[in-house]
């Protein structure tokens, strides 16, 4: 009986071992999640100063390209219409603004907003010519995007000394960047 006794006593105790076993696995497996979210937080936190860090640097490096971008984008709106009928004078075609109208705003950082204008630039005369108002156009030292071009043939028309040549016609879609007020 005693035997019995015995091995009643040392099953209960290897059942308590085995359960002090199992609690100090569900202790270590909880302490390892718990130390895998801090360095997933850690990483993470990291992660987010390094790409603060960049940013910061970032724009401190680009403070000189925004100043130029502001100094660029001062253009009053008479002086960009004056340059682009200018190109028109010194390719000796006509050349006039038929049409503008405001095309929306970007905001821009520190307070700087941009308003787009869009002009629609119509001319007249040979091909050449008008090939060589587009060029000019487009090298001009403005903030502009040149998005359409329309060329198409006239029909023969008579020039000054009476002369029938063929003549050719010039549509272009300007879109002007200005920090210049125009409100009507």
């Amino acid at each position: 009986m005693q035997t019995t006794l015995f091995s009643y006593l040392m099953l209960v105790v290897a059942i308590a071992a085995w359960a002090g076993v199992g609690y100090f696995v569900h202790i270590v497996l909880g302490e390892r999640d718990a130390y895998g979210a801090r360095i997933g937080a850690i990483d993470h936190v990291a992660q987010m100063q390094a790409a603060s860090a960049r940013m910061h640097a970032l724009v401190q490096d680009s403070a000189g390209e925004r100043s130029r971008i502001e100094k660029l984008a001062n253009v009053p709106l008479l002086v960009a219409v004056d340059a682009i009928e200018a190109v028109g004078k010194a390719t000796g075609g006509k050349l006039q603004i038929s049409g503008a109208s405001p095309a929306g705003t970007v905001q821009g950082g520190k307070g700087l907003v941009l308003h787009a204008v869009t002009f629609l630039v119509q001319s007249d005369g040979s091909f050449s010519a008008l090939m060589k108002t587009l060029e000019i156009l487009e090298s001009l030292p403005l903030p502009m995007v040149i998005y359409g071009i329309d060329i198409a043939r006239s029909p023969l028309g008579t020039d000054a000394g009476g002369d029938s040549k063929p003549s050719w016609h010039l549509n272009v879609r300007i879109r002007l960047l200005t920090s210049a007020d125009i409100s009507p």
